[in-house]
């Protein structure tokens, strides 16, 4: 559990990220039940076809429209790591681990404010709540935030 300024923010396990009891929420982006995904990506379009998303709920490909720096800023805001952002299978990661590059919070940043790839995804916001990434557990809670 942590506790950030008003905020209380509960980690079930690294893929899922809850949010509760925030006053962050104020952002018009953190209001709206919002799909993140790359639509390159099978497995985000699984995940969005096996979900069944009700209509009215924003659907943001990062490839046509990557994420706003209030979106990293509020996604950091609950993880307190660029790092945890990072998707750990990403190509570009692995080219530069290869390199022998060691990153810092700081290229993490970086890489994903300028790279979509790099993202962990998918991101489901539901109800002020955060999902991140596609573990099996981080699935069934989308599925049961979305339909109960």
């Amino acid at each position: 559990v942590l506790i950030y300024g008003q905020m209380y923010f509960k980690f079930i396990e690294p893929h899922i990220v809850f949010q509760k009891k925030s006053s962050y929420l104020g952002n018009k982006w953190q209001c709206m039940n919002t799909y993140i995904y790359l639509s390159t990506c099978t497995t985000c379009m699984r995940i969005l076809k096996d979900l069944k998303l009700p209509q009215g709920t924003k659907l943001q490909d990062v490839k046509q429209r990557p994420i706003s720096q209030a979106q990293l800023d509020a996604l950091y805001q609950i993880t307190q790591s660029y790092e945890n952002l990072i998707n750990k299978r990403s190509r570009i990661l692995a080219a530069l681990k290869k390199e022998g590059k060691v990153l810092t919070e700081t290229d993490y940043k970086h890489l994903l404010e300028t790279e979509y790839s790099t993202l962990k995804r998918p991101i489901l916001l539901w109800g002020g709540n955060y999902y991140m990434g596609n573990a099996k557990k981080t699935v069934a809670a989308m599925q049961q935030a979305v339909h109960g």
